[in-house]
């Protein structure tokens, strides 16, 4: 599905469709709206950062993996500037979290609202390159090094932690809870190590 907002051409991909069907089906149409609510609130927060930036993506395509921007969007930004920009999306979905907090018992819906912000704040924050986490430290590195030396800390970085991360899903996965969960989210991170770029 393609349409267009301002200056932006937006583009939904079929896998994001078919993962949010496929994930109704598994956890129920509740379920899906507070993911899609928090998704969408992170992803318009990255848009409105940028257009106070006067940084207006050409392009946005939302996949199955999250959202991808036109690069000539953000490589004109200052790195200080894209710093905030790529922080501002994981930052407003733990606000969001820490206000629902008071309102976890008042049943499943605010609980799965709840577990929505905080897992995708946190999963952002990792430091892969393709997740806010990552841009972020990248945007760091280049402020203090050159941009070869910069690169080559952030390979460094991104190897060790997907490592230390797969081996900690691996004991959790055989020797506290066999969770589909886990394997789940250990094809998520190497789908976003290895197709990074």
């Amino acid at each position: 599905m393609r349409f267009t907002i301002g200056k932006t051409k937006i583009r939904i991909t079929f896998f994001f469709a078919a993962g949010m069907a496929f994930f109704a089906l598994w956890r129920g149409g509740a379920a899906v709206l507070c993911i899609l609510s928090a998704v969408l609130l992170h992803e318009c927060s990255h848009l409105f950062c940028l257009h106070t930036c006067k940084a207006v993506p050409s392009e946005l395509t939302v996949g199955l993996f999250g959202m991808r921007l036109s690069d000539e969007s953000t490589r004109l930004l200052p790195y200080k500037k894209e710093l905030i920009c790529t922080l501002t999306a994981p930052l407003l979905n733990f606000f969001c979290s820490v206000l629902l907090l008071p309102f976890l018992q008042n049943g499943e819906e605010v609980q799965t609202l709840f577990a929505a912000h905080f897992s995708l704040g946190f999963f952002n924050l990792l430091p892969l390159r393709c997740l806010d986490g990552g841009r972020s430290l990248l945007c760091l590195l280049l402020s203090f090094y050159p941009p070869s030396k910069a690169e080559r800390l952030m390979n460094v970085t991104e190897w060790i932690f997907f490592f230390g991360f797969f081996l900690f899903l691996i004991v959790y996965f055989f020797t506290v809870r066999m969770e589909p969960t886990a394997l789940i989210f250990l094809f998520y991170l190497s789908f976003l190590l290895f197709f990074r770029k």
